[in-house]
């Protein structure tokens, strides 16, 4: 029988009325009713919580009878009881919560009663020079009262409130203003740091510096701080680094001098120069003030022209008013401003509603062009400006920017570089170009010198000069609507060296007084300045000695940097602009110099230049100039004029020089298997000179480089395909064959053992020898590229601290190898024999020995006497900056110091031609 549930049944035996008997229900259901009973309903009832005032939700108490729900408000709260057996429910609750109020102090006062509070408060007023006499303050005791009512645990105000208050204690009156003052100590000439009168007012600082010293006195009371600093000592007819102020917070970042030149006063006018900055040191949404010692503080505009990896500034066009006596200087630190100070908002200097004129009137005598040709610059810069505008820099004090009018028929092309001040005076840098060119796949014949009158007129100026232009010859000329105040801006020497831009030069030589002398005379010679002068650069490039333009940047450059004296200046920016007049200025029609990344195997023979596609020796007719090209020789003509004024016609200059110092080495050279590029500066085949000075324009310009520019990238990627491969190929094949004294960069004169030839030829390269027949090395060479690699590791580029490693041996062997005679550390050359395999210092200084070049035990070998010894100094100079610290670099130094010191290198030479005058970074 089936067995059924109680609901069932339940449901059954309610409907199922008509049953007679509960017998019949068990007969037909199987139910037994005798063995269940039914349930009363029971309603429910709430528990003793209901009715309750309570702080809290209820969680006990809730239900007498029934089953409680959830809990729910807050405060009262409620919650329902529900009923047994289908019983009634009940909704229950607390009653309203009455709560007591708290007062200010901390007392209790119950619901609905009034109370009354008092709150003391203690303070300060100022008070009168009546009464202190420089100011101070009164403490005081302020008592407020208010009546309150207790609302239910709110304190609510009844009336007005009083309030009483008095002096609490004592007077407190402020200490005297003292404004910091430099003392007697300030200002003078000194042989060591100053200890003594360093402030007539106020708390002296620490004493910074080697010689310049700078200091701080600090004010009290709320007083300024004052800047002090002092000279070293120098000799009579000397002359030192500039005394540039030394930051004292840490806002403040360099410091320079603005010396006016002129016999009038500068009031309120508009300068611009260039300033290199640290790695972090400035972001390009920092805003700059210049705080001078007058006291006055200007507005700057910093405008990035070169950018470090990490995205903050490297090089800035700085634009800044000046005020400034006759013949006076100034001394201002260049500081951050304050965000709070900061100006984000103010107008751009707006060029395009610039209000000037720009015209040139070219009249042809021979060459490309024939008659008449005018050029309204300034309207093909409106219409440019108008569609596609290539500005330099924006800013509030000035907005520069860029036009280029090419002139169909031939190769001649103006270039203005336009700049608009705040103030409404207008500057044009105009260019004459003679410089556009194409690739061919057979030599070029050259093209006739343009011969012309150029005439500019601009804003009421008018220039004219009678030019005879010869082809990748350029040259500029600058106009302003107002006389442009003459200044002279120092800078920072020891900065420029601690951020990577420059060697660390000696900074406590001087420079002496006759050599400026002689500067001045070259400025004063007739023709200086002109466009296409040649302002003292040596025209036939391949000129051997100890010349003046030949360095790790020219002897001029040096000179300006060490002292910032007017005259360097003038005499390294015109030289500057001679970089434009050396005819190696090849440009394309798409705006880029010539590089191997426009065409692979683009190549340019320097004795006759004209740029080819052929891997193939070609002749030619030349240039036609007095000028003789040789990279071995080059000049560094525009790097330093380019950090120091930011001024973008030496950044075209730099980058011309940069792509023909690629593109003058043979495409054989250059293109070293196993690699895939064509812009491998050192090959092991130039000259070992010809590599140096060439990496030197490259590193320099990708170092400085437009970000972003075409020239910037390749030339970046120059300077790493080269360290890459020189560090992964060419210094272990080296390191086979150079044995003990490996290290040092080779040329195509080198022979090798046959084992050695092989491994090399495998990269596609070919030996041969020396006239002589044997293998020979100009240690001097490796010193020249030693010290460009040694600048291109503290500029910060990836492979140049490993190229220095490796040459650790050569550089230190010289002097320190047990066989070696320290004394042959610097000579005209070593010769090894030949072929040269497994070097050692022994056979090479019995093969010294046997061919007279040595130096011996006493006195010098005429050939060895030069720069040699100064040239190896500077190559342990730079390697130990880079490794402080390093015992056998700082032993090398020292012994050579010993040996030569006085005799090959002396001070009073180094004052004379501090070209090479570098010592470890100080």
């Amino acid at each position: 029988m089936k067995r059924h549930s109680f609901a069932l049944l339940s449901i059954l035996l309610t409907t199922c009325v008509g049953l007679q008997s509960s017998a019949i229900a068990q007969q037909y259901y199987g139910f037994n009713f005798n063995n269940y009973r039914f349930l009363t309903p029971i309603n429910a009832v709430c528990g003793t919580s209901n009715g309750t005032a309570l702080q809290a939700a209820p969680t006990s108490g809730l239900c007498s009878i029934g089953s409680a729900m959830a809990v729910s408000g807050s405060g009262p709260w409620t919650w329902t009881c529900a009923g047994l057996n289908s019983g009634a429910n009940a909704n229950c609750a607390t009653s309203v919560v009455v709560k007591p109020c708290v007062d200010a102090n901390g007392a209790l006062h119950a619901n609905g009663v009034t109370y009354t509070q008092q709150v003391n408060t203690t303070g300060s007023t100022p008070v009168t020079a009546s009464v202190c006499a420089y100011g101070g303050t009164q403490p005081t005791l302020t008592t407020v009262t208010q009546t309150f009512l207790c609302n239910n645990g709110t304190s609510v105000a009844q009336g007005s409130s009083t309030s009483v208050t008095e002096n609490n204690g004592g007077l407190s009156c402020n200490a005297a203003i003292i404004n910091g003052a430099c003392g007697v100590s300030g200002g003078t000439v000194v042989a060591t740091a100053p200890a003594t009168n360093l402030c007539s007012a106020g708390h002296a600082s620490a004493v910074t510096g080697t010689g310049p010293w700078s200091w701080s006195c600090l004010g009290s009371g709320g007083g300024t701080m004052a800047s002090c600093s002092a000279a070293r000592t120098q000799s009579a007819g000397l002359d030192m680094p500039p005394v540039v102020l030394q930051p004292q917070t840490t806002a403040d970042i360099v410091g320079i001098n603005i010396q006016n030149l002129g016999a009038n006063d500068i009031s309120g006018r508009y300068i611009t120069f260039g300033q290199v900055f640290a790695a972090d040191a400035l972001a390009i949404t920092d805003t700059l003030a210049a705080h001078a010692t007058s006291g006055n503080t200007y507005q700057i505009q910093a405008s990035p022209v070169a950018l470090w990896p990490d995205g903050s500034v490297r090089l800035a066009a700085i634009i800044m008013p000046v005020g400034l006596q006759a013949n006076g200087t100034q001394q201002v630190m260049i500081s951050k401003t304050p965000l709070a100070n900061q100006v984000s908002s103010e107008a751009i200097v707006n060029l395009r509603q610039a209000t000037f004129d720009l015209a040139v009137q070219l009249n042809f005598a021979s060459g490309a062009y024939k008659g008449t040709q005018t050029i309204d610059l300034a309207s093909a810069l409106r219409s440019s400006l108008a569609s596609s505008p290539v500005y330099w820099y924006q800013g509030p004090l000035a907005t520069q920017a860029r036009v280029d009018v090419p002139l169909p028929g031939g190769p001649l092309h103006l270039t203005a570089d336009v700049t608009v001040f705040k103030d409404g005076n207008v500057t044009a840098d105009v260019q004459f170009n003679n410089d556009l060119t194409s690739l061919s796949t057979s030599q070029a014949a050259a093209l006739p010198p343009l011969v012309y009158t150029a005439t500019i007129t601009s804003m009421g100026q008018t220039l004219s000069y009678p030019i005879t232009q010869y082809q990748y010859q350029d040259w500029h000329a600058v106009l302003s609507s107002n006389d442009p105040p003459r200044v002279n801006v120092q800078h920072d020497v020891s900065y420029l060296e601690h951020v990577g831009a420059i060697l660390p030069y000696d900074l406590t030589t001087g420079v002496s007084e006759a050599t400026l002398v002689a500067y001045a005379k070259i400025n004063a010679q007739s023709g200086f300045g002109l466009p296409l002068a040649v302002n003292g650069v040596t025209q036939a490039m391949g000129t051997t000695g100890n010349r003046p333009d030949i360095g790790y940047t020219t002897q001029y450059n040096t000179v300006w940097l060490l002292t910032g004296d007017a005259r360097a200046a003038t005499l390294a920016l015109a030289q500057g602009d001679t970089a434009g007049a050396i005819p190696w200025n090849y440009k394309l029609a798409n705006g880029h110099w010539m590089t191997p990344g426009d065409s692979l195997m683009v190549w340019i023979q320097p004795d006759s230049g004209h740029p080819t596609t052929t891997t193939q020796a070609e002749t030619g007719s030349g240039s036609g100039t007095n000028w003789t090209l040789d990279v071995s020789h080059e000049p560094n003509l525009a790097y330093v004029p380019y950090i120091m004024t930011a001024q973008r016609w030496y950044l075209d200059r730099l980058n011309a020089e940069a792509a023909v110092s690629i593109i003058a080495s043979w495409t054989a050279y250059r293109c070293p298997k196993p690699t895939s590029t064509c812009d491998i500066i050192l090959n092991g085949r130039d000259q070992v000179r010809g590599q140096a000075w060439a990496l030197r324009e490259v590193q320099e310009a990708a170092f400085v480089g437009s970000p972003g520019s075409f020239e910037q990238r390749y030339f970046d990627q120059s300077v790493s395909d080269t360290y890459s491969f020189t560090n992964t190929y060419l210094e272990p094949a080296l390191a086979l064959g150079q044995g003990e004294m490996h290290g040092f960069m080779v040329d195509y004169n080198w022979k090798f053992d046959p084992s050695y030839g092989v491994i090399l030829n495998s990269y596609g390269w070919g030996f041969g020898t020396d006239n002589s027949g044997d293998t020979n090395i100009k240690d001097w060479e490796n010193d020249f590229l030693t010290g460009v690699v040694g600048l291109g590791a503290l500029m910060g580029f990836d492979g140049a601290r490993q190229y220095i490693t490796w040459q650790h041996s050569f550089l230190t062997g010289r002097y320190i190898a047990p066989d070696a005679n320290p004394r042959d550390g610097f000579v005209y050359q070593y010769v090894f024999p030949s072929p040269a395999q497994g070097l050692t210092w022994s056979a090479l200084e019995a093969n010294e020995i046997a061919k007279s070049l040595s130096n011996g035990t006493a006195g010098w070998n005429a050939i060895n006497v030069g720069y040699y010894a100064a040239l190896s100094r500077t190559s342990l100079s730079v390697a130990l900056t880079l490794n402080p610290g390093d015992l056998d670099l700082t032993t090398a130094l020292s012994v050579l110091n010993t040996e030569a010191g006085g005799q090959m290198f002396t001070t009073s030479g180094f004052q004379a031609d501090p070209t090479f005058n570098v010592v470890p970074l100080r």
